[in-house]
């Protein structure tokens, strides 16, 4: 086990070596047509259960997938058991959106010293820091021009897979690994500076924060305004009304009959990445396993990932502005039976900005 969480490792490192390549340089290429339309009959959904689905058969796919570009291995490899979107890749629990890592409410996550002890916003806008126009969030990072037309996708064929709807999207800069994620700097150790309450709600002065708005060029003459990432606890999460598409949630299974449901709107046209990943560190072979579903604002069920094994269940969706949607997250299985188990609820919309799409393959379906 020692030795395949190693290669995993090093396998995932390389990983998030190619994806940091693919977004560093903003030059031009050929135009592309893109599909951006969100009226019904073109909202389209990808999971971990569709990809999985294709047996690592990528014909399908297009733009098509050529194994020469991919680097250090093939795509059927990546899309395998010893792959990144296994729950021993990044989105698992020793990866960094687990409870070793960065974000997390005890003493040795770097989010409980940042956002959890003083209100700095006030001086943190004189910060030349990844609030500012030339950082993640600006007109040069990931949710710029490169986003789309960065020379990377000519020869990096896992990079083109990583944008939205691409089989490699949930580690993608839209995903929960991007910078609009919990790990970027709208979340937990963010530079955002606004302290964290006891419900996991960024608080500004006496009031609650929900967003922030930074110039987006250098020549600001742009200005975005972005949802904040929380990391609420999961009592609040289930009550809130007015949930957004920017959050995250630490919650406990207590039975396998049990369904835990968050219901969230998201306010503008954009794709929805939706995450539930075992967060238990101590479950080394991940026996503990989680269903996701997404279903309409009356219950209604809309779209299941229900992998059994190690594998993270993902759900990524095209969704239209003022759409409420509930994620319901169910404990499939776990051996031995010991309750409770623990889980990573993450919710993360690409915006208005990068909602563009256009990858096709067996792995997308229409939802609506």
């Amino acid at each position: 086990m020692f030795k395949l969480r190693k290669r995993v490792f090093s396998m995932a490192l390389a990983i998030c070596m190619c994806i940091v390549a693919a977004f560093s340089n903003p030059l031009a290429v050929a135009a592309e047509t893109w599909e951006e339309n969100y009226n019904s009959g073109h909202l389209y959904y990808t999971s971990a259960a569709l990809v999985n689905g294709l047996n690592g058969n990528v014909t399908s796919i297009t733009p098509p997938i050529d194994n020469s570009k991919i680097p250090y291995g093939t795509a059927s490899f990546y899309l395998g058991l010893n792959g990144p979107l296994t729950g021993y890749g990044p989105l698992g629990p020793w990866g960094p959106l687990g409870l070793l890592g960065p974000v997390g409410t005890n003493l040795w996550n770097p989010s409980y010293w940042i956002s959890g002890w003083m209100d700095w916003s006030d001086w943190s806008d004189g910060i030349e820091g990844p609030l500012g126009p030339g950082d993640p969030l600006g007109e040069n990072g990931p949710l710029g021009s490169a986003y789309y037309d960065s020379p990377i996708f000519d020869t990096n064929d896992f990079a083109v897979q990583t944008r939205a709807l691409g089989l490699w999207t949930s580690l993608g800069p839209i995903s929960q690994l991007g910078a609009l994620g919990p790990l970027g700097p709208l979340g937990p150790v963010g530079a955002h500076g606004y302290r964290r309450n006891s419900s996991g709600q960024y608080i500004a002065g006496s009031n609650v924060a929900r967003n922030v708005t930074m110039w987006f060029d250098e020549a600001k003459t742009t200005q975005r305004t972005y949802e904040l990432y929380e990391n609420y606890t999961e009592s609040f999460a289930k009550s809130m009304a007015d949930n957004d598409t920017s959050f995250m949630v630490e919650g406990t299974a207590t039975a396998f009959d049990r369904t835990d449901t968050y219901t969230f709107t998201s306010n503008q046209d954009q794709l929805v990445t939706i995450l539930v990943a075992n967060s238990n560190v101590a479950d080394t072979l991940l026996t503990n396993n989680f269903d996701l579903t997404i279903t309409d604002e009356h219950g209604n069920p809309l779209i299941t990932s229900d992998l059994s094994g190690t594998w993270a269940d993902w759900i990524q969706m095209k969704v239209p502005a003022n759409t409420t949607l509930k994620a319901e997250v169910k404990l499939a299985t776990s051996f031995p039976v010991v309750l409770p188990c623990s889980y990573r609820l993450f919710v993360t919309g690409s915006t208005q900005y990068v909602n563009k799409t256009e990858i096709t393959g067996d792995h997308i379906r229409a939802w609506k």
